[in-house]
């Protein structure tokens, strides 16, 4: 008998569980849904884990394949989207800073500090801020 599993979010799990609304059997204990299709038994369980048995090594492979490319595929959007995110963080606290760091530094100007002086300052500034924090909000996730 050939088995394999593969552990998804709830989300996909309900997803799953409509798709196959028409397969679908009395559930076992503490699973989500119970089917059974083309030979093939899928049990989901509330832990994100789901099981595929059957006769055919091919058929559960299919099936196996089908779920991990949508759940990569999902994986691969959250992740731009991260970025996007990320990206967007940065500049509104590169020009926030830049906007900070110009009121400080604009202060001085006025006492004789040249004005290329205060512009370079203020870019270079922000920048190290924005990047800190973006980098800081960034591994903090990876953990």
């Amino acid at each position: 008998m050939a088995e394999k599993s593969i552990t998804l979010k709830l989300e996909e799990i309900q997803g799953m569980k409509k798709y196959y609304e028409q397969y679908l059997q009395d559930p076992v204990e503490h699973s989500v849904f119970f089917a059974k299709v083309n030979g093939v038994t899928i049990t989901a369980f509330q832990s994100g884990t789901v099981r595929f048995q059957g006769a055919s090594q091919d058929n559960v492979d299919k099936l196996v394949e089908k779920w991990k490319e949508k759940n990569e595929q999902s994986q691969n959007a959250r992740k731009s989207s991260k970025k996007f995110i990320y990206l967007i963080v940065a500049l509104i606290i590169f020009f926030v800073s830049t906007k900070a760091i110009g009121y400080f530094w604009g202060a001085l100007n006025k006492k004789g500090i040249p004005s290329n002086f205060v512009i370079f300052m203020t870019i270079i500034l922000g920048s190290i801020i924005s990047s800190s924090v973006t980098l800081y909000l960034y591994f903090r996730e990876k953990k």
